[in-house]
């Protein structure tokens, strides 16, 4: 695994960021004329439903995406194809025994009075498949990332599923077809299972799993790995789809758009620097199976540094567009325009104190981040209940904020506690010439 030059750097995430954004850019468009054609009460109906999969998909996957890219170049950097193909072949396994699992739940949930959903039983089915293709798709997309095929890895997700469901609502409205929560859901439902099909295509070229390569297992190490992954991915990338469900509890379905739209936005503005994370975290973890601690800390300071400059720029242009943003979608969303400062700045704050979860999980520690982020979970929830009487989903959106915020701050300490490993841009202060320091980081790309 080779360092990144500034050439490929830049085509990379050229096509990493242009892929995330345009995907982003389709579900605001999805979102957008769902608001306007069937109204801010549907969208936020199915606002709720798509955050209930999400979370469903992550059970289902039970962990693996979140090491599956640390394991792939773990079995690469050192070859063991054979327990690469029995990594990829367990992660596959783990996600059908959730899914099988998670029947009896996902029916009894839709099956309930107070269900968002107006057929119950179709909605139960779809939510079990779509949740189990989100999963699968997710892992398979880690593997490739792991193998440094980023763009194959991110963009079926990203980019395929979102562009195909704003394809298939555009189909429906132009063929006539009256669109409800659950025929949206049917649609997502078919999104889902192109992305899917195709991220196992990708990974079917590659050649891991032929036939001819003998499965090896570390079953119980795999399992050590990722189980804790559960929670720490379900409240760390689950963040806004638990707030979601959340609101659809204390909110209207119209305020459930609207904070909906403010965190369909920040995800959007999140895909840069998921995708400056995506390209330097392979190198990052390679340096570190190799004993290269300054190497690796080179690497994960110019990452920061790129996450930072992009950071800051959100923020700006984010505080001064927000009211023409959101009222886009509807004069009722222009209520919410404060929404979008409060929520980007979770951005910020990663930028700042650096992709700790991911050192954290290098290096073996993955308890540290269970513990941080459940309890950043239960801060939030409670505080956006006792806040919302008082500001609505603006008291929500800053719980989730402020939640994010002593996450990140103390998962930082701790990771640095732990593995002696500074992920932040504090570790530039101790650096006699920040500046310099920062051209010659960007002069190893070149």
């Amino acid at each position: 695994m080779t360092s990144l030059s500034l050439r490929k750097l830049l085509t990379r995430f050229s096509l990493l960021t242009g892929g995330r954004l345009a995907g982003a850019a389709a579900t605001l468009a999805a979102s957008l004329l769902i608001a306007r054609e069937m109204g801010a009460n549907t969208l936020g109906e199915l606002s709720t439903i798509l955050a209930i999969i999400s979370v469903l998909s992550v059970f289902l996957s039970a962990g693996f995406p979140a090491v599956a890219t640390i394991f792939t170049v773990e079995y690469t950097t050192n070859p063991r194809q054979g327990h690469l193909k029995g990594f990829i072949q367990a992660g596959w396994k783990h996600a059908f025994f959730g899914l099988a699992l998670s029947v009896v739940l996902a029916a009894l949930f839709f099956a309930m009075p107070a269900s968002p959903i107006s057929t119950p039983v179709l909605g139960g089915i779809l939510s079990i498949i779509t949740a189990f293709l989100l999963a699968v798709t997710v892992f398979n997309g880690a593997v490739l990332v792991g193998l440094e095929k980023q763009v194959a890895g991110l963009l079926s997700d990203t980019l395929l599923k979102p562009m195909v469901f704003l394809l298939l609502i555009v189909l429906a409205i132009v063929v006539g077809l009256n669109l409800d929560a659950s025929r949206l859901l049917a649609l997502f439902a078919i999104s889902a299972a192109v992305a899917c099909l195709l991220s196992y295509v990708f990974i079917r070229k590659t050649g891991l799993i032929a036939e001819d390569i003998v499965e090896e297992t570390e079953t119980k190490r795999w399992r050590a790995a990722s189980y804790p992954w559960i929670i720490t991915s379900l409240v760390w990338d689950l963040f806004i789809e638990l707030h979601i469900i959340l609101t659809s509890f204390l909110a209207a379905p119209a305020q459930v758009a609207i904070l909906h739209i403010a965190f369909r936005f920040r995800v959007l503005a999140g895909f840069g620097m998921r995708s400056l994370y995506a390209l330097f975290l392979p190198r990052i973890i390679a340096l570190n199976v190799q004993g290269k601690p300054a190497e690796l800390n080179s690497q994960l300071q110019l990452a920061n540094l790129l996450a930072f400059i992009y950071a800051s720029g959100v923020m700006v242009f984010f505080t001064l567009f927000s009211p023409l943003l959101l009222g886009l979608f509807g004069q009722e969303f222009e209520q919410g325009w404060l929404l979008l400062p409060i929520v980007s700045s979770t951005i910020l704050v990663r930028a700042i104190l650096g992709p700790a979860p991911a050192i954290l999980s290098m290096t073996g520690h993955q308890r540290p981040s269970v513990i941080v982020m459940l309890a950043s979970l239960g801060f939030s929830l409670v505080a956006s209940i006792a806040l919302y009487p008082l500001w609505g989903i603006h008291g929500i959106a800053a719980s989730y904020a402020v939640a994010n915020l002593l996450g990140s701050l103390v998962l930082w300490l701790w990771a640095k506690k732990l593995t002696g490993i500074d992920s932040s841009l504090f570790s530039l202060i101790g650096t006699q010439n920040p500046v310099g320091h920062f051209r010659n980081l960007v002069s190893g790309l070149k």
